[in-house]
């Protein structure tokens, strides 16, 4: 590849802790990057396309659960004292779970499936309960959400706080 930098290119001296950098070579470090990103376009379409990157299915690093499909999903607003019910893509796991324009939120395990199916708060906010069971609107405590996992392998996810819920969650 063979970049154009605007004035050509700048030779910089290595600069220690505290040393000030003059604007101009900012300005003129802008237009160096600008110019690799216009040849890139040039040649690839597009600065980076991250989806032709080789190497993407490589676990690079072993330390971390490689989770496939873990996707965010939005709820419609769930109405007050309504409840609603997801599939989690896996019987078990965890629930990460984010009320849309507010601080509530959680992390949550859960068996979905099992005779004895349970679902427990790890971390969260305190408007969020879980339980066991299917929920129909009104059965956790008012002012709260309540999400709970049941044997029928679902989660349910119920709204108390006296007006409409939008949130979102990924199930891993």
């Amino acid at each position: 590849m063979a970049a154009t930098f605007p004035g050509g290119v700048k030779v910089f001296t290595t600069k220690q802790a505290g040393n000030q950098i003059a604007s101009a070579h900012i300005n003129d470090l802008q237009d160096e990057v600008v110019a690799v990103e216009t040849e890139l376009r040039k040649t690839t379409g597009s600065v980076v396309d991250h989806g032709s990157l080789a190497g993407l299915t490589d676990n690079d690093h072993p330390q971390y659960v490689l989770v496939n499909d873990a996707k965010i999903h939005l709820m419609a607003g769930l109405k007050d004292d309504t409840a609603a019910s997801i599939t989690p893509p896996n019987a078990q796991g965890f629930l990460l779970y984010r009320r849309v324009g507010g601080t509530t939120g959680a992390i949550i395990s859960f068996d979905a499936i099992t005779g004895t199916a349970y679902c427990f708060k790890i971390a969260g906010s305190a408007d969020i309960e879980t339980r066991t069971g299917a929920l129909t609107g009104t059965t956790g405590t008012d002012g709260k959400i309540t999400i709970s996992a049941h044997t029928d392998g679902k989660i349910y996810i119920e709204n108390r706080l006296g007006t409409t819920l939008y949130g979102g969650y990924a199930a891993l």
